[in-house]
Order: C-alpha cells, then structure tokens, then sequence
C-alpha cells in the first residue's frame, strides 16, 4: 500500500492495522464466504486498475454482485481518485470506472427488482432480522466486540506476523550494507 500510494509505510501499515481492528469488519468476514470472495475481487480490481489494465472494468459487476454495498465502496474510492489525479488520464481512467459502476449498479438493481420484487438483496432483507440483527444497544455492542474476538482468534498470528516483519526488516537493512 505505502510503495503504490504517497502514503509512506509506516503510515500504511497503521491503516491497515486500524482497517484490520474494525469489530464490524471481523463480524462479517467471520459471517460469510463472500468476504473472502470479495476481497480477492478488490485485490485484483486495485491490481488491475493500476496496471491499467482493461480487465479492472470487467472485475466492476463481479464486485457488484458479490457484495451490495460495493457499489459505495467503489464510487466513493474512485471519486476521491478522480478528485487527487495528477494527470488528466487518471481523471479520465477514474470517472470512466465510476460511470462502469453505476450503470452497472442500474443494471443489477433492474434485474434484481425484475426477479426478485425488491431493490434490496435478499441477504439485505434476511439480516435484518433475527439472528443477525438484535434491537437497541445489545447489537451494536456485538459487532464491537469483534475487535476482542479478533484478537483472541488471532493473537498468534498477529505475533507471527510482527515477528517476520521483524526479521524481514533487519534481513533487509542487512543486504542493503552489503
């Protein structure tokens, strides 16, 4: 993330501790497959979209599909990089992405709503209800608590992970005296 972006690395490396930390992040990645679905899908859109590569705009109604809320996820992100473009073709690139998600999102709504009666997905309507969804303070309290869930499931691999990072970190400062 640091390389790619102007975000240094100590800075990226605090964003995605902080991203990895949200107790509702850690509450839907363990509800359902489609997380793991979904993140692939964003890892090769982000891949091909700074490759620039034409694949990035066929990856947009897979994303889509996979996840409602994508449609947010991917306007928002986009617009704030037509927004910070250095150069007019990456301008052009981001609003030309932007315009792919939301004919795309048209599109799905349409035919979800032709099929389906509703303009919201059905696992939209499902988790609005009882086990997912639970009234007052008790539900909101659930989905912080992923944090501790987070931890407690991956205190060690959090340990491991630190710990290579470490040691990739003295390995490279090591190579680079030589």
């Amino acid at each position: 993330l640091g390389a790619r972006t102007s975000l240094g690395s100590t800075a990226a490396f605090i964003v995605a501790v902080l991203y990895l930390w949200i107790g509702m992040n850690m509450t839907e990645v363990m509800n359902g497959m489609e997380m793991t679905a979904f993140g692939t899908l964003l890892l090769v859109f982000v891949l091909t979209y700074q490759a620039g590569s034409a694949m990035s705009f066929a990856l947009v109604p897979l994303l889509l599909l996979c996840r409602f809320e994508a449609v947010f996820y991917l306007s928002c992100a986009l617009f704030f990089m037509a927004f910070l473009a250095a150069d007019p073709r990456g301008r052009e690139r981001a609003v030309s992405h932007i315009i792919v998600v939301m004919i795309g999102f048209a599109v799905i709504t349409a035919w979800r709503f032709q099929i389906f009666g509703s303009f919201l997905p059905t696992t939209v309507w499902a988790k609005m209800n009882a086990p997912y969804s639970v009234d007052g303070l008790a539900d909101l309290i659930r989905k912080v608590r992923g944090v501790s869930d987070f931890i407690s499931i991956n205190a060690a691999l959090l340990v491991a992970t630190g710990l290579i990072m470490a040691a990739l970190r003295t390995w490279r400062s090591e190579i680079l005296r030589l």
